[in-house]
């Protein structure tokens, strides 16, 4: 695993960046989280074209959400994965950080993307591709904390925002959410006219971010955090995504803050 530390995050100016490589050590890589519960359900926001209706009363067949044009009720959760999309990432992960910032609490960031996922739309059939899609999310699912966010960004590419402890246990995480996805292994149909099962594996590259937010958590405050730490976890992922296919430890993590402040590795 490659470990970088930036100071470049909420004090605004850079002041020095440093970056090393390390290993993830035994200790690190023997000790595992204890036993997850599921992510609860993602909250969700509609205006919908028929006036609101009374707790439990049903929906008009067709109802619509002005802003983004979907059925009542859909918005903010992905239609092949059930995680959260893009918008219900937005609205449970500034929650969490603001959550976080409140409490004194350090968060990680992670960005996973699949590798050469096209590949399997293209060989096996997309129905077969949104079965590892289902798969990868719920190995994911079972693998983070019960107010940690999961969620789908878009096309291979999933998202999580977990509350750490300190810098060991960011590292574990990263490290067992990729691990635990290029463990799968998915048996599901192959693609018309032979129709026969197939096995398939998937590997993936990790990228990660840990911080403490401190700011005051005004709406526009959360979201700048929450786009800062993404940016950065997102630049690790191209570091991860530059080692070799076949290591088992494509990882990289940024920690945000001072070398050797509190995320140092002791």
């Amino acid at each position: 695993m490659k470990i970088i530390y930036s100071e470049e995050f909420q004090g605004g100016m850079a002041v020095r960046t440093t970056r090393t490589a390390a290993t993830l050590g035994d200790r690190a890589a023997a000790e595992d989280r204890q036993q997850h519960a599921e992510l609860p359900a993602p909250r969700t926001q509609h205006r919908e074209d028929q006036p609101t209706a009374a707790a439990g009363a049903e929906q008009p067949v067709g109802a619509c959400c002005r802003a983004c044009g979907q059925a009542v009720g859909s918005a903010g959760v992905d239609f092949v994965t059930r995680l959260p999309d893009r918008w219900g990432w937005t609205i449970g992960a500034s929650q969490l950080v603001a959550e976080a910032a409140a409490q004194g609490e350090a968060l990680v960031l992670l960005v996973l993307d699949l590798d050469d996922f096209k590949a399997v739309n293209d060989v096996h059939g997309h129905p077969a591709g949104d079965v590892v899609l289902g798969a990868v999310a719920d190995v994911l699912r079972g693998a983070v904390g019960p107010r940690d966010v999961l969620a789908r960004y878009g096309g291979d590419e999933f998202l999580a925002l977990c509350l750490v402890a300190d810098a060991h246990e960011a590292i574990r995480v990263a490290h067992r959410l990729g691990k635990l996805v290029r463990d799968l292994s998915i048996v599901t149909r192959g693609a018309p006219p032979d129709d026969f099962a197939v096995r398939i594996s998937v590997t993936a590259a990790v990228g990660a971010a840990a911080f403490r937010p401190t700011r005051p958590t005004r709406d526009g405050r959360v979201i700048s955090l929450l786009a800062a730490a993404f940016r950065h976890a997102d630049s690790a992922l191209l570091e991860a995504k530059g080692a070799d296919e076949d290591r088992e430890d494509r990882e990289c993590l940024v920690f945000l803050g001072p070398a050797g402040g509190e995320f140092a590795i002791v």
